[in-house]
């Protein structure tokens, strides 16, 4: 049985790995594969520790089972307030290893943050992804996100990528 529950530091290496894992399947022929191959896990780790300590108003949920961890999710305030002021909250990375794609994993990680949202009084979130992704897009358009008109550019290894964002009412 999948559980949620908060993310505590001695997560930090398997979330790390879950990250870097989904990244290097995902984003094949998206972000250069040096940049991808050059992606850390001890490094990710410490990141995500000094987030912990640092941050702990974010909500972090990890979805696990038997004692493993399947996925997480990650988020707070929305951070592109300037494109779109009315969206009060934002998920800001959610992942499932690529071993338990298509599990409904994802789903309930996204309803679990939701939930949590919503416990904050927030009513609506947002969640950007890269206009490339498709397997990300089409999740996000099966959970109800609305794709909004806004788009952004990032840099990784050199490459610009454009991202999406999608918005979710908190019902």
């Amino acid at each position: 049985m999948i559980q949620l529950r908060k993310m505590k530091s001695s997560d930090a290496a398997g979330v790390a790995d879950i990250q870097i894992q989904c990244w290097r399947k995902a984003y094949v022929g998206i972000i250069p594969d040096k940049y991808l191959a050059a992606l850390d896990v001890g490094t990710k780790s410490k990141t995500l520790e000094n987030g912990l300590s640092l941050n702990a108003d974010v909500i972090r949920l990890v979805a696990v089972e038997k004692y493993n961890l399947l996925g997480f999710i990650a988020g707070l305030e929305n951070r592109s307030a300037s494109f779109y002021p009315d969206v009060t909250s934002e998920a800001w990375s959610i992942y499932v290893h690529p071993d338990h794609w298509k599990k409904g994993i994802g789903k309930i990680l996204i309803q679990g943050f939701m939930e949590e949202m919503k416990k904050m009084n927030k009513q609506s979130m947002l969640v950007w992804a890269l206009e490339e992704n498709s397997n990300g897009r089409a999740f996000y358009e099966a959970m109800g996100g609305k794709l909004l008109g806004q788009k952004q550019t990032v840099t990784y290894g050199g490459k610009h990528v454009v991202e999406v964002a999608y918005s979710f009412e908190l019902k």
